[in-house]
């Protein structure tokens, strides 16, 4: 099966990427520990699929196209770009939107993320944390009580993360009250 062609333009309804291959190319160009960014094909593949990780995710803000067209369908299909309140500018060039830079670090770093762990042959990105693995009755047991938290949070790459923080949204907006 062919992998779908890299659509990145910002607000865009068949947006499927926030960066070209040949931007994430780039980047990599000037990193250390790179050797798995190999194969136009998992490129791409492993571009789709850290933009997919990413908008899982929950950001402050709002979408900058919200509603959706006659046939139901968002009418931007990925989380970015963002208003942040009904007054906020958005991030202009010439051209029109753009997609904050570190928004494009972030996918670069969790594609490469996701092919590492590709490379690794695991069915977990913490297969440290597991003391026990059955497929039949599929039973896992982890060394700690905290291995299946840390196996969540690491469904998207620390230095991804890193890029991202300044534009989540910390907690679930619930407040407690004693």
């Amino acid at each position: 099966m062919a992998v779908s062609a890299l659509v990145d333009t910002p607000g865009a309804a068949n947006a499927n990427v926030y960066v070209t291959l040949a931007f994430a190319d780039q980047y990599f160009a000037d990193r250390l520990n790179t050797d798995a960014w190999t194969g136009d094909d998992n490129k791409k593949k492993a571009l789709i699929q850290a933009t997919r990780d990413i908008d899982a995710l929950t950001f402050t803000g709002y979408k900058y196209y919200t509603g959706n067209d006659a046939e139901g369908n968002p009418l931007q299909a990925l989380e970015f770009p963002r208003r942040y309140n009904a007054s906020s500018s958005v991030e202009y060039l010439a051209t029109g939107l753009i997609i904050p830079v570190k928004i494009k670090m972030a996918t670069c770093e969790q594609a490469l993320y996701l092919l590492k762990q590709a490379a690794q042959s695991s069915d977990f990105g913490d297969s440290d944390k597991i003391k026990e693995f059955s497929r039949g009755g599929v039973s896992v047991t982890f060394k700690d009580s905290s291995g299946f938290r840390d196996l969540e949070r690491r469904r998207i790459a620390p230095a991804a993360e890193a890029h991202l923080r300044e534009y989540m949204q910390m907690g679930n907006g619930v407040k407690l009250v004693r």
